[in-house]
């Protein structure tokens, strides 16, 4: 027992020796392994160090990133005060426009601004006022009927002088032809109680007929050649005449013959008819004293009706406008056909316009 006992403790010994041995050995390695892992330890230091760097070094940017994400956000701030200045100027543009269209449409509105309108428009077209002024020269320009006068039509000829005297002496007043017969032998060809016949110089007393004295009403345009009551009825180129001369007349056209087949007299004052000194056709001579009164006629029957005069006719014509000027009789008929059928023969006013036009 006593052996066994002292074995135990024997073994027990041992076991505590090797214990401590083993634990040495592992305290030695420990100590190695820890001055490894302090060397480590150093190392990791070392590397921290630049980490510590590092995150300072973001802390920094972090802070830098603070202060551009505030400066970002006072841009965006601005950004945003800019756009909504923007926004404020469009609306205020938009507003102003809208102003204006409404202003516009005021103003179209009232009669005011129309006028101050019409005056810039007028201060515009300063050029084209200038060119008026050229037309004038050019003999295009001509004036309102209310201000109207001849002399407007002074620096016109041919065509402009032609539509010029259409426009402004076409009649007015269309008295028909029963009417523009009865002021005829009433009103317009009564001179000192008398009317005289065109073609004979035969006077007769009005009887407030349309046929006194056996006078009766000549066209000198030849009726038959009418296409219009109105030109019918025009008493510019209606004329009192002895009826027999009348008849003589017939629709024949103005000439000269040397020989005359029948003679309409009256105290040796005649009209003549007969063959034509050019043409040698049937004409009818109007006695001197009245030749440019129905020479006038014609022509005014051709402007303010648009008809033809044939070229011999028209050059003969031109001849008695010459030959028989203007006389105080055909200046006062002039005047009495306005008071009534509302226009003038202008070649009566001015017989010069004759020559300004070159073919009737």
């Amino acid at each position: 027992m006593p052996r066994l006992f002292i074995v135990l403790i024997l073994l027990i010994t041992f076991i505590v020796s090797c214990d401590d041995a083993t634990l040495a050995v592992n305290n030695n390695h420990d100590s190695d392994i820890i001055e490894i892992s302090d060397t480590d330890s150093t190392d990791d230091e070392d590397a921290v160090i630049p980490d510590e760097t590092e995150d300072s070094d973001i802390t920094v940017d972090d802070e830098n990133d603070d202060d551009f994400i505030s400066t970002d956000k006072d841009e965006i701030t601005e950004d945003e005060d800019l756009t909504e200045d923007e926004d404020i100027e469009t609306n205020d543009d938009s507003a102003d426009e809208d102003a204006d269209l409404i202003t516009d449409t005021e103003t179209d509105d009232d009669p005011a601004q129309d006028e101050d309108t019409i005056s810039s428009d007028e201060d515009t077209v300063t050029p084209d006022e200038d060119e008026t002024a050229n037309d004038e020269d050019q003999n295009t320009e001509l004036p309102d009927n209310d201000s109207f006068s001849i002399a407007d039509l002074e620096n016109l000829s041919g065509q402009a002088l032609e539509k010029a005297l259409y426009e402004h002496y076409e009649p007015h007043t269309n008295l028909g032809y029963d009417t523009a017969r009865d002021r005829m032998f009433n009103q317009v060809d009564v001179f000192d109680g008398e009317i005289e016949c065109y073609y004979t110089s035969r006077k007769v007393t009005p009887d407030g007929s349309r046929t006194p004295g056996g006078f009766n009403t000549e066209h000198s345009w030849p009726q038959s050649q009418l296409s219009s009551a109105a030109a019918k009825a025009d008493i510019h180129h209606l004329f009192p005449t002895d009826s027999n001369a009348n008849s003589g007349r017939s629709s024949y056209d103005f000439g000269i013959t040397d020989e005359p087949d029948d003679t309409y007299c009256y105290n040796n004052i005649c009209s003549e008819r007969g063959p034509s000194n050019v043409s040698g056709g049937t004409i009818f001579e109007v006695r001197p004293e009245r030749r440019g009164d129905i020479a006038r006629a014609h022509f005014y029957m051709a402007v303010i009706y648009k008809m033809d005069i044939g070229s011999t006719e028209e050059t003969l014509l031109r001849t008695w406008n010459t030959e028989d000027p203007v006389d105080d009789m055909e200046k006062e008929r002039n005047n009495r056909i306005e008071q009534y059928q509302g226009n003038r023969n202008p070649f009566v006013d001015r017989p010069d316009f004759v020559n300004k036009i070159s073919d009737y």
